[in-house]
């Protein structure tokens, strides 16, 4: 078939010629003048053709409703306002901080918090008017302000429209680009604020410039310094938005010099975060007096702040806070954190975290720690062993309190630790008792758990764990007044059963049986560590009512409510799945990493193996 006489529909066909020798048929025919014209009909015909069939398809995007669009849009500039702080704190290069001070990213920076990159949003409504239109009418896009808005900052604080502004201040150049929203009276539409400072600039200007106008709306506002904090003409209690910010809810302090002397009659979250230095102008009695007016508060953060303490430590003023739901002591000595339990007075449904910043003061203290913790009125226990950390976790069905106490390394560590630590916890109401890798020589304690129904144990890996399980089984095989009511037992044994484990296992059940107190559930769970073939159920029938032997996670343990809806990152997750201990992930993390590098160990070789066979 010539080629003029090709059919249009049969074009595609032409794909199977190359480049050269479609251009050797054409330049052929060209160079017949009789075809030539009939050649140039041909050609003019095929691209109609093809510009028919383009305009006949639609983009997939222009059958989309426009409230698809934006969420497409809203998800394509959105960049999270933690990322965005490391990369500005990168770039900013190491500052100068105290020696108890960290690089973290701020507490107030929650997981789903994000902010927006307008750049990418110029470009997107520069592809064609329907994505245009869309976005600027969208006011949806328009509320997270900060410093990539560049010049354009009126036009995007108009297309917001009646919605709140969430603004971001994260780079220093943010005060040039920013400031104007607040000049021209935007203010009033402010609904967040977070203020981060690489320099004294900020501070310098706080309660002068910056922050002097009215932010009636304005309900979370957040402040960070991390510059060179040289003494400056602020104001030791500044005066914030003129005290007009009646709907203030969340406020975060963090490396701040001083406390604002407003009044929040709305205030429920307060976070105090890595404050204290020489220049700091406040203790803890200016900061419990001032935590007074609020009482509305539900949750507060009081982290890494270490400010000077009264000459008398037994007293102080006192804070009624019965509105408050989650309390965080965090990275505090010892004697602070009870001077601030002792002055604070918090109802018996809040929950409770207590992290003490070093080991040698708190083990003289238990007493007082656990009677101002109230653990006296929880019904399930865990003491968990990690690293350098031990961690005792009390719950009841609606709340719970959380303490994590350092330990030394190496010789430094006392081997009676674990038994000063139970004999210290009031366990008479306690009903299940979970122990983590602890290493207890006597059980002495443990004949206070009266109450004690379930026992959990749990072993992370070989060795010390192993030998720490083996000894708590022993113990209670020997002495039936350790846990009398004693009817279920639990075992997670993240490496598997070893047999002196088994052999430990089955003297309990013979001796529990044999002095009239029988166990009646049994479970062995066997972690992802645990080889083959280590189930052994059958030996324990005669003695136990029900027996489970199965590989998997360890038991669950119900959270409340109030320790799983939280606001800051900062509190703890727990969690009601099954039990993973912190030495087992870490086992299955490296045993993961070494599985991936021998994979790509035999595909290079195989690669070089073919490589080799083409080569002969």
């Amino acid at each position: 078939m010539e080629m003029d006489e090709l059919p249009l529909q049969h074009l595609a066909a032409m794909k199977r010629f190359s480049t050269l020798e479609l251009a050797t048929m054409i330049r052929a025919r060209l160079n017949d003048p009789q075809s030539n014209l009939g050649l140039e009909q041909l050609l003019h015909l095929g691209i109609a053709d093809i510009h028919s069939m383009f305009n006949s398809f639609r983009p997939a995007t222009q059958s989309l409703p426009p409230e698809i669009l934006s969420m497409v849009f809203h998800e394509a500039s959105a960049v999270p306002l933690e990322g965005l702080l490391k990369q500005v704190m990168e770039e900013a290069g190491p500052s100068r901080l105290y020696e108890w001070e960290t690089h973290d990213v701020p507490v107030f920076v929650r997981p789903w918090d994000i902010t927006r990159d307008f750049q990418v949003l110029f470009r997107l409504s520069s592809v064609c008017k329907l994505w245009h239109r869309v976005i600027v009418q969208d006011p949806n896009l328009w509320t997270r302000v900060n410093g990539t808005v560049g010049d354009a900052i009126y036009h995007v604080v108009k297309r917001c429209k009646a919605l709140p502004l969430r603004v971001h201040y994260i780079r220093h150049e943010d005060m040039r680009t920013l400031d104007p929203i607040r000049r021209h009276a935007y203010s009033y539409k402010f609904e967040e604020l977070y203020m981060c400072s690489l320099s004294t600039h900020i501070p310098m200007r706080l309660d002068h410039t910056i922050l002097s106008f009215p932010a009636f709306g304005l309900k979370r506002l957040a402040i960070d310094f991390w510059g060179v904090r040289d003494v400056g003409n602020w104001s030791q209690h500044p005066v914030l938005f003129k005290n007009c910010s009646p709907l203030l809810e969340e406020l975060t302090l963090r490396r701040t010099l001083w406390l604002p002397a407003n009044t929040w009659p709305n205030l429920t979250h307060l976070c105090i975060h890595n404050c204290g230095s020489r220049e700091m102008s406040w203790n803890f009695t200016d900061m419990l007096i001032w935590l007074r007016g609020f009482p509305k508060l539900k949750e507060l953060i009081v982290h890494a702040v270490h400010a000077q303490l009264p000459d008398d430590r037994t007293a102080g003023p006192a804070v009624p806070l019965h509105n408050l739901e989650r309390l965080v002591l965090g990275e505090l000595f010892v004697h602070a954190t009870l001077f601030l339990l002792r002055c604070i007075s918090i109802p018996p449904s809040c929950a409770l975290r207590v992290d003490i910043a070093s080991y040698l003061p708190w083990q003289a203290h238990l007493p007082d720690l656990f009677s101002l913790t109230g653990m006296g009125r929880f019904a399930r226990l865990r003491i968990s062993l990690g690293v350098r950390v031990v961690t005792v976790l009390a719950l009841n069905d609606d709340t719970g309190t959380r303490l994590d106490l350092r330990l030394p390394d190496g010789a430094q560590r006392p081997a009676d630790w674990a038994e000063a630590l139970l004999e210290a916890l009031p366990l008479d109401t306690v009903t299940l008792l979970w122990l983590e890798d602890l290493p207890l020589a006597e059980l002495r304690a443990l004949r206070a758990a009266r109450a004690a129904t379930c026992l959990a144990l749990a072993s992370s890996a070989r060795g010390p764990d192993e030998q720490a399980a083996y000894r708590v089984l022993e113990r209670l095989a020997g002495d039936a007044r350790v846990l009398p009511r004693l009817g279920a037992l639990s075992v997670h044994l993240a490496c598997g059963a070893a047999p002196e484990l088994r052999w430990a296992l089955l003297a309990l059940a013979k001796g529990r049986a044999a002095c009239g107190a029988p166990l009646r559930q049994l479970r062995v769970t066997e972690g992802e560590l645990a080889g083959e073939g280590t189930g052994g159920a059958d030996a324990f029938a005669p003695y136990v009512a029900q027996v489970e032997w199965m590989r998997g996670p360890g038991p669950c343990i119900a959270i409340p409510r109030v320790g799983t809806q939280a606001v800051h990152r900062y509190w703890p997750r727990w969690s009601g799945t099954g039990l993973v201990t912190f030495k087992e992930r870490d086992l299955l993390a490296k045993r993961a990493k070494e599985r991936q590098e021998q994979e790509i160990q035999e595909d290079e070789a195989m690669d070089d193996a073919s490589e080799h066979s083409s080569q002969a």
